[in-house]
């Protein structure tokens, strides 16, 4: 017990206020200091089991934690400047950190060193169905194909039977010509990062709203730390990371239009054009979220609270 002073509570998904409550009890009770890290801000739409009264409690829950008990914690690492600002203006003690990694990893090399020729421009949809407009991601594929392009989608940690939680998703999908879109469903770990580096481009695109301003994907710091352009549109902090023809190809609206225009231009780069890209998300992986760029940061923050 004489060992440590500070506690930092990263508490997932399902983590409840009572579990909270006991543990800053307990924190106050030995003298430690207690800091609670805050990564989203969940919708209705993330709590698709059970029944409808577990929905409503969850949220409930969430709510009292995000609103009351942190603010009582008063110490709080966010992981967007919309939490950010909700916590300062509540008078906490606040330190913005994003998603990190060890950008210096070996497991990062798994890259190819060149990706050589390829007929089809691939992009890789990996994270979960509930948050990113699927829909308009597919209707793209198939409006662009349809004019001939030759742009293929890939799903990594999503399974074709998913798609029956949404039938015209899955109508979409099953009319498609075979190969333009894969799922390699739930892989083991070993396989998942040269998948990744396999891609051409990762794809996102959520709209805006709190829930999407409140968190930061994660993903975008894996893509980028593999070499690998987002093509996507900008929530939360990504105009932080993100420059248009730098790193990424920007989405400038949630739109079918916006994202066949955008892959067209994904389509249009030359393979020089494309390596550049990836040299740049390389750099911005060690620049914006290796962690050693943060300890003396959180250091401080910690040895002034």
């Amino acid at each position: 017990a004489g060992q440590f002073h500070t506690i930092v509570a990263y508490l997932g998904f399902g983590s409840t206020v009572a579990f909270l409550l006991k543990l800053r009890r307990l924190c106050l009770a030995r003298a430690w200091r207690l800091i609670v890290t805050v990564v989203e801000w969940q919708r209705f739409r993330r709590y698709t089991t059970g029944k409808l009264h577990q929905h409503l409690l969850a949220i409930i829950d969430a709510e009292i934690q995000i609103r009351l008990v942190n603010k009582r914690i008063n110490k709080v690492i966010v992981v967007s400047s919309f939490l950010e600002r909700f916590y300062n203006n509540a008078g906490c003690a606040v330190i913005r950190i994003p998603p990190l990694i060890d950008a210096r990893a070996a497991k990062w090399n798994c890259r190819p060193i060149t990706k050589g020729p390829k007929k089809s421009l691939s992009l890789l949809f990996s994270g979960s169905w509930c948050r990113d407009r699927l829909d308009l991601i597919i209707a793209a594929i198939m409006s662009i194909r349809q004019e001939g392009y030759d742009v293929v989608l890939e799903f990594l940690g999503s399974e074709s039977k998913e798609l029956a939680k949404s039938p015209s998703l899955q109508r979409q999908v099953l009319q498609a010509p075979k190969g333009v879109f894969t799922f390699h469903g739930r892989v083991p770990v070993e396989n998942v990062l040269p998948i990744t580096a396999s891609a051409d481009f990762g794809i996102l695109l959520r709209d805006r709203a709190k829930w999407s301003n409140a968190c930061f994907p994660s993903k975008l710091a894996e893509f980028q730390a593999l070499g690998v352009p987002l093509l996507c549109n900008l929530t939360s902090d990504l105009d932080r990371v993100l420059k248009d023809g730098y790193n990424a190809l920007v989405v400038p609206d949630v739109s079918i239009t916006a994202l066949v225009q955008t892959i067209k231009r994904a389509v249009a780069l030359t393979e020089v054009q494309r390596d550049r890209l990836g040299q740049n998300s390389l750099q911005s992986a060690s620049k914006h979220f290796d962690y050693r760029n943060y300890i003396g940061r959180l250091a401080e923050f910690i040895n002034r609270i």
